[in-house]
C-alpha cells in the first residue's frame, strides 16, 4: 500500500518562493544587464612561493635608529609554515581550475542554453491547387524563444554576479597565502639581522 503525503514538508533552505507575497512584483534592477565585465579570469600567480630567505616586499631595512625594547625569544618552525603554505597553494590551484571551468562554460552558453535561439521549423506540404511541393521554413523560431529570453534576462546577470563573488573569495585566499609567505620572510629577515647587544660601557678590569 502506498503512502500519501498530505502535509507539506518544510525545506531546510527556508520557505519556498511565493509569487504573490508582498514585494514579489518589484522589478529586478539587474534584469537585461550584461554583467560579464564583472567576471574576471583568475589564476594562481605563484608556481612556487618565494623563498623565506628573501626579504619581504617593501622591507624597511636599516637599524631603526633607536633603542630596541626587550622582547621574549621568538621561535617559529619555518619548515611547518612552508608545508602549510604549499598545501594552501595546491588547494588554491584546484579551486581556481574549477572556477575557470565553470566561468568558461557559463560565458560560452549563456546566450543559447535556455532556448533563446531554439528553432521549431515547419514541415513542407503538397499544394494541390498548384500541383507543387511547398517547402517548410527550417528557420522558424520556436515559441519557447520569448519566455527563454525573459528568463535569461534575469538569470544571466545573477550567474555573473555569483561568479564575480566566487572570484572575490579566491582573491582573498590569494591574499592570505601571500600574507603567510610574508610572515615567513619576515621571520627570516629578523633572524638574519639579529645582533648581540652592545657590551657594557665600563669594561671589567682587574
Amino acid at each position: 500500500m502506498g503512502v500519501m503525503v498530505t502535509d507539506p514538508q518544510a525545506s531546510k533552505y527556508g520557505p519556498p518562493f511565493d509569487p504573490n507575497a508582498p514585494g514579489s512584483d518589484q522589478p529586478n534592477p539587474d534584469a537585461g544587464k550584461n554583467l560579464s565585465y564583472l567576471v574576471p579570469n583568475v589564476s594562481v600567480a605563484w608556481s612556487t612561493a618565494p623563498s623565506f630567505n628573501l626579504d619581504p616586499p617593501n622591507s624597511g631595512g636599516g637599524d631603526g635608529g633607536g633603542d630596541v625594547p626587550p622582547c621574549s625569544p621568538i621561535q617559529v618552525n619555518l619548515s611547518t609554515l612552508r608545508g602549510a603554505e604549499a598545501s594552501m597553494l595546491g588547494s588554491a590551484r584546484t579551486a581556481v581550475g574549477d572556477y575557470q571551468s565553470l566561468r568558461d562554460k557559463v560565458m560560452s552558453v549563456k546566450d543559447t542554453v535556455f532556448g533563446q535561439q531554439a528553432i521549431a521549423g515547419t514541415s513542407g506540404y503538397w499544394n494541390a491547387a498548384s500541383q507543387g511541393y511547398v517547402p517548410g521554413n527550417d528557420n522558424a523560431a520556436s515559441p519557447i524563444q520569448d519566455p527563454a529570453k525573459k528568463f535569461a534576462d534575469v538569470i544571466n546577470p545573477a550567474q555573473e554576479k555569483v561568479l564575480w563573488q566566487m572570484a572575490g573569495a579566491l582573491e582573498v585566499i590569494g591574499q592570505y597565502v601571500a600574507a603567510v609567505n610574508r610572515a615567513g620572510q619576515s621571520y627570516g629577515e629578523a633572524d638574519r639581522k639579529a645582533k648581540f647587544p652592545a657590551p657594557p660601557p665600563n669594561p671589567v678590569t682587574s
